[in-house]
């Protein structure tokens, strides 16, 4: 996800009180502890990210009350740090206010300003189960063997207008 101003909004703290009711008070010290705009929305998207990721592992999607979860973002996991790009797998999540430790996340500061979180729960393995995170890798240039065989889309005149009025349409 792009750590930036969504397209439409005026200011972060705008943006930040349609989404108020999202994070938890925890979440939100852990937001304001940043600097400017820039690095308040990046630690907000490092949550939202975070809850995401464990929304989309149990499969509850929308249904599921993104306020029950409470996440707690490594905190020396930097963003404007400059090697990229920076993994961490040391945030922590509360479920209905019980620390949850059968839940591991790797995060990811990728280049160009996005910020990517996966979340995947231990099962059966307890406090002794141990998983060891690889660096995280480009894809090597669209010119190896994985583009053998592919053919291009071809787009139609219809599809390209509609393409331009989705485009054009008001934020």
């Amino acid at each position: 996800m792009k750590a930036t101003l969504p397209r439409g909004e005026s200011s972060a703290e705008s943006f930040f009180r349609i989404m108020r009711r999202q994070l938890t008070e925890d979440e939100w010290r852990f937001v304001r502890s940043h600097g400017g705009d820039s690095q308040q929305l990046a630690a907000f998207y490092r949550i939202w990210c975070l809850k995401e990721s464990v929304v989309k592992a149990t499969g509850d999607g929308i249904g599921f009350s993104l306020s029950r979860l409470n996440c707690q973002p490594d905190p020396d996991f930097l963003f404007d740090a400059t090697d990229l790009p920076l993994t961490t797998s040391r945030s922590i999540v509360y479920i209905d206010g019980s620390a949850s430790s059968d839940w591991l996340f790797e995060e990811h500061r990728l280049p160009l300003g996005h910020v990517a979180a996966v979340a995947w729960q231990r099962r059966g393995g307890g406090a002794g189960s141990h998983v060891t995170l690889e660096a995280f890798t480009e894809l090597a240039p669209l010119s190896s063997s994985i583009c053998d065989g592919l053919q291009p889309i071809t787009v139609s005149h219809d599809s390209e207008m509609s393409y331009q009025n989705f485009c054009n349409k008001p934020a």
